[in-house]
Order: structure tokens, then sequence, then C-alpha cells
């Protein structure tokens, strides 16, 4: 059981995360009907894609740090640094929501997200596209040649997975759902 004072942070948390969830959506247009969008932003900790606080927020004239560690400054529209000596940050919550709104992404539905960032995106491209979706399944396949890629490369454990297949599946394990 959770202490009286963690409980309260962590619904004190939950409650930011809503609020934000409810603001962004609104902000970017979303209609009240899209709400597995609105659920995705509220369920989805952006404090687990950010690192460690304080963090460092961009700004037009740079960044600036959070005073504290708290989570809550994490609830905003706002840019956190991931690797601020690069200009390197988790993207703009607005911008994705507009993006991932037009996008309309059903459950069930493949989607490939090519990012550079902590994850925070891909875990709401999953929470849209449910346990179901994503491509995960493809992607597995792909990295043991038991379908080819349309295109790019792959490497797994360093190995291509084309050039060395047998070298590939002796190291990477698989089951796949249809035995279940």
């Amino acid at each position: 059981m959770l202490k009286s004072s963690t409980r309260k942070r962590v619904e004190r948390l939950e409650a930011h995360r809503f609020f934000f969830s409810n603001l962004i959506t609104a902000a970017a247009g979303v209609s009240k009907a899209n709400e597995r969008l609105v659920t995705a932003f509220a369920s989805t900790p952006r404090e687990r894609f950010a690192g460690p606080g304080p963090w460092k927020i961009f700004t037009a004239t740079g960044y600036i740090e959070t005073p504290t560690d708290d989570p809550a400054f994490l609830y905003q529209d706002i840019l956190v640094a991931i690797a601020p000596e690069r200009r390197i940050n988790i993207g703009q919550p607005l911008l994705h929501a507009i993006c991932l709104a037009a996008l309309n992404i059903k459950e069930g539905e493949s989607v490939v997200h090519v990012g550079a960032g902590t994850g925070y995106y891909t875990a709401l491209l999953a929470s849209l596209t449910g346990p179901t979706g994503s491509g995960k399944t493809t992607t597995i396949r792909c990295m043991l040649d038991l379908i080819r890629p349309s295109g790019g490369e792959l490497r797994v454990l360093g190995l291509d997975p084309q050039a060395e297949p047998l070298a590939v599946r002796t190291r990477v394990g698989y089951l796949p759902g249809e035995l279940r």
C-alpha cells in the first residue's frame, strides 16, 4: 500500500497529466469524440522519457532549467532537452497532437515511426494502435529474415539478417502469436 504522501503525489501528477492531455488536444482542435488521443496523452507519463530532472526547457532565448525535479513542470507545451548541447529535444506536444489527430490512427493499424528521441511519441503511437498494431511483428520478421524489408538497412546484434540469417536466429528467440 502506498504511503499517504506518495499517494497524494501520484494523484497530483495524474491530475496534471489529465489536464495537460485535455489542454493539448483542445488546443490542437481535437474533437472531444477522439477520446483515444486524449487518453494516449493522459496515460503516457512524459517524465519517464525526459530523464532525471531538473530539466532544461528550450525557449526563444535558449534553455532555462526547471527549479526542481517535479514532473509537473513537464506537463506544458514545451520542448524538453534530451541533448541540449546538440539542441535535441523531446518534441512539442501541441504539434504532435495536431499530427496524430490528422492521422486518426485506429486500433490495430500498423505505423512506422522513425525517431531519434527517447520514445515518448513512440509510446503515444503504441497507445493509439493498441497491442495488435504498431508494426512490431513486421519488424521482428524482418530481423529474422522471414520477410524482406522494402528498403533501408537492418542490423541485429551487428549482423545482417539477410546475409547471415542462421547466425541471427541462433541468437534471437521468436514465438509467433499464431502458435498460441
